[in-house]
């Protein structure tokens, strides 16, 4: 019988850090303070999280690569009891709410929190501690919020179109979008709406409220006789100098952990509020504008495969003799034509085919033909390069 074989590879531990290592914790995307131990976003739409560490050593700090890095997973104080709590589970890149890592290169090493069921203004706090020699650790925590926007958090609206062409006597939809400092969609926010020029609003009613989307939006419309361009312009309603959408770039109302922390009554320049490290600068309000213009007839077409007309002329100048003159309107030199009889037992066949000369026109004689047996003529153009298929009337003859 084989005999089985179990191996086992002994492996020699990380060493600790040097003793006078330090570590920290950053945790992203949407930081929200100067130290980036703090980020948020909508559990709407997104369910986890990067935590990094990095353990450094010495002045100035130098990574130090190869410590091992544990990482704990914890619900932040505070929380309280939340709804679906029950059906809520958090873990880290192991699945379970500890994950160590090997630190790299440059120092450091992560692990990802995942949220199967994230609620709102739920907070969860990563711990990370790596050993240091001689004894004790190291260690740092970060902070992952889950927060759903509210009006107050409008930071950015835009209106689309941008630019639009519509014919007078119709109408036209303008939509506002409103988003956070972090790019989620703001829903509950008030859109007022104005507008200039030709045209006016359908509804009396000029604001609207934004929905889950962080959209909302109006119709206009012009009289027939109306021409020119209407502007359509959208402002979050309230909105002042002291608002989170005048704040500058990098500066918001709101701090780490998601609350109003407004400290004046002018923008948040200047630190006077708080650091919102990657915030864009944030907008009041935005336009669209709509050109009403009446619909152009297009020019006469030049198409040289324009249709060319051709006439059929048939006689019998003597006995047993037809001839058959096609010519082109307007005259076009080089034109394919067929020419076909139709007897008199109903058949049709092709007798001849010329191309048209100078004057636009094909000559066809006949010889030999018997009294009676030819019922019509029929002249076809083919089509070409330059001419499209037509066909003539018939034309009948008496031979002679």
């Amino acid at each position: 019988e084989p005999t089985p074989t179990i191996s086992k590879t002994f492996a020699t531990p990380p060493a600790p850090a040097p003793t006078t290592s330090s570590i920290a914790v950053t945790c992203s995307p949407n930081q929200t303070n100067t130290a980036g131990d703090t980020c948020q976003d909508d559990p709407r739409s997104d369910k986890t999280a990067k935590f990094t560490a990095t353990v450094t050593n010495g002045v100035p700090a130098q990574p130090v690569a190869g410590v091992r890095v544990t990482f704990t997973l914890a619900q932040a104080a505070g929380n309280g009891a939340l709804p679906n709590e029950s059906t809520d589970t958090e873990s880290l890149s192991s699945g379970t709410t500890t994950d160590k890592c090997i630190t790299d290169a440059a120092g450091q090493c992560s692990t990802t929190l995942t949220d199967t069921n994230p609620q709102n203004d739920e907070s969860f706090t990563v711990t990370a501690s790596v050993p240091l020699n001689g004894g004790g650790t190291a260690s740092d925590s970060a902070t992952k919020n889950f927060h759903t926007p509210t009006a107050g958090e409008a930071r950015n609206v835009s209106v689309a179109p941008k630019t639009d062409t519509k014919v007078p006597g119709s109408a036209d939809t303008f939509t506002a979008t409103v988003k956070d400092r972090f790019g989620n969609p703001v829903p509950g926010t008030t859109i007022d709406w104005s507008e200039t020029g030709p045209g006016a609003f359908r509804t009396a009613a000029i604001s609207c409220n934004t929905d889950a989307a962080g959209q909302c939006s109006i119709e206009v419309a012009s009289l027939t006789g109306e021409q020119g361009t209407e502007t359509v312009t959208a402002t979050i309603h309230g909105s002042d100098a002291s608002s989170e959408c005048a704040s500058p770039a990098g500066y918001s109302n709101y701090n780490a952990n998601g609350a109003s922390a407004n400290s004046g009554t002018t923008p948040n320049a200047g630190g006077q509020n708080n650091v919102a490290p990657g915030a864009p600068a944030g907008n009041c309000s935005d336009s669209g504008t709509v050109t009403w213009k009446p619909a152009t007839t297009p020019p006469p077409t030049t198409n040289p495969r324009a249709r060319e007309f051709p006439v059929l002329n048939c006689w019998s100048p003597r006995k047993h003799v037809v001839v058959c003159r096609v010519y082109t309107r307007p005259r076009v030199q080089g034109a394919d034509v067929v020419l076909r009889i139709v007897q008199k037992n109903g058949t049709t066949r092709i007798v001849r085919q010329k191309l048209t000369g100078e004057r636009g026109r094909a000559t066809f004689t006949f010889h030999h033909l018997k009294s009676g047996v030819v019922k019509r003529y029929v002249a076809h153009v083919r089509h070409t390069a330059t001419t499209r298929a037509a066909d003539t009337n018939h034309d009948k003859v008496r031979v002679k």
